[in-house]
């Protein structure tokens, strides 16, 4: 059947001549809906902040917050009780995020989403063209090209990604998903779910960060406390892999309560933890003890130097952004002095393990950067 025949008899497939893998339109439409569904959040958050805040209301109202987010635009979307009917079939971008009569949280889909949102944020470069189809047209100006730049899809897959984050973890902090509460929201902790999807995005086999630079993409782009949350599930994951506590214990009588926090981490690191109160978060000492404990294994476990040095930058970056934004940090023993001179221990090691003709993971010029970056921000901290 010819072009024009198709254009008369197969008015589902044409529409004013335009070919069904043209996804313009369908990004333009999801931009306004990210846009909607931000006010919306953002609203209901700053209700809940306020009503926190005082002693009063909170007593009062602390029931009705959980409904107050879970009546948001972006929970229904996500979690699902509405009908969709726009589904993007064909884009790399958020082609399961919408999906026709959804009835409860669908793990499976939001994992790819998540998978997507995270492939969108660190590929954010110019250097190839967006793919949009599997059998683009020839001819130089073909209907399915896609006319968002990569940096524009990134930051509207940040957008969400942040959205999420903040929108679930503000439900974990409310004691939203925990299993003995009368007010439980879910039969799992979507905020912990979100981690375990991000961390198969990240450094797996299948991920999308196995490059520094890359990671760097993903981890700035996140806000600091979940930062630091990342980065502590991403250090548990590797370290509890890497060493059993027994072979921690023969490393000192104090070595294993150094680091029992990423092991403790672990317990809650899956899709049936319904036991947190509030907002989780891992100690930012136990994070550093685990790096300087055999920086040589370290460096091995983290790929190379240049992943360590990020992931210590990331440290302090976070911290100096959550004490500009008058925050709390999550620290074990309540003395930033201590945490600064871990990460200065750990920057040290790092330069003299690279300057052991016995390693085989040298620090690059990234890794260098992040280093002194890392240094700077140690000495912004107060």
């Amino acid at each position: 059947m010819c072009v024009e025949e198709r254009k008369k008899d197969d008015i589902g497939f044409f529409v004013d001549g335009v070919d069904e893998k043209d996804l313009n339109g369908d990004l333009l439409m999801f931009g306004y809906l990210l846009r909607v569904m931000m006010q919306d959040l953002e609203c209901r958050l700053d209700v809940v902040q306020r009503i926190l805040r005082d002693e009063e209301q909170r007593t009062l109202y602390f029931d009705k917050l959980k409904a107050l987010l879970e009546n948001s635009l972006l929970w229904r979307m996500v979690v699902g009780i509405v009908r969709v009917f726009v589904v993007f079939t064909s884009s790399a971008f958020l082609r399961h995020l919408l999906y026709d009569n959804v009835q409860s949280w669908n793990g499976r889909q939001v994992q790819r989403l998540v998978a997507g949102l995270v492939r969108l944020i660190v590929n954010s470069t110019e250097d190839e063209d967006m793919e949009v189809a599997e059998d683009e047209p020839e001819d130089d100006s073909p209907a399915g090209a896609c006319t968002f730049s990569k940096s524009e899809l990134s930051e509207m897959a940040s957008l969400l990604l942040n959205a999420l984050l903040k929108l679930f973890g503000t439900m974990e902090g409310l004691g939203g998903f925990l299993a003995t509460s009368s007010y439980r929201s879910a039969s799992a902790n979507y905020r912990v779910a979100l981690d375990e999807f991000m961390l198969e995005a990240f450094w797996t086999e299948k991920g999308y960060c196995k490059d520094p630079r890359t990671a760097n993409k993903l981890l700035y782009s996140l806000e600091p406390r979940d930062t630091l949350r990342f980065i502590g599930f991403l250090t548990a994951t590797k370290f509890t892999k890497a060493y059993q506590q027994s072979d921690v214990q023969k490393m000192g009588p104090d070595a294993l309560a150094k680091v029992k926090k990423l092991y403790d981490a672990m317990d809650v690191l899956s899709l049936s933890s319904k036991d947190l109160e509030t907002f989780y978060e891992i100690h930012i000492e136990a994070i550093l003890e685990s790096y300087i404990l055999d920086i040589s294994r370290t460096m091995k476990i983290y790929k190379s130097a240049d992943h360590l040095a990020l992931l210590v930058s990331c440290l302090a970056a976070s911290i100096v952004k959550l004490q500009i934004g008058n925050e709390s940090i999550p620290l074990q023993s309540d003395k930033l002095d201590k945490v600064k001179e871990m990460m200065k221990m750990c920057i040290e090691r790092i330069y003299e393990q690279e300057c052991s003709t016995n390693t085989s993971h040298q620090l690059g010029s990234f890794g260098t950067i992040c280093l002194s970056i890392a240094s700077n921000y140690i000495q912004l901290a107060v």
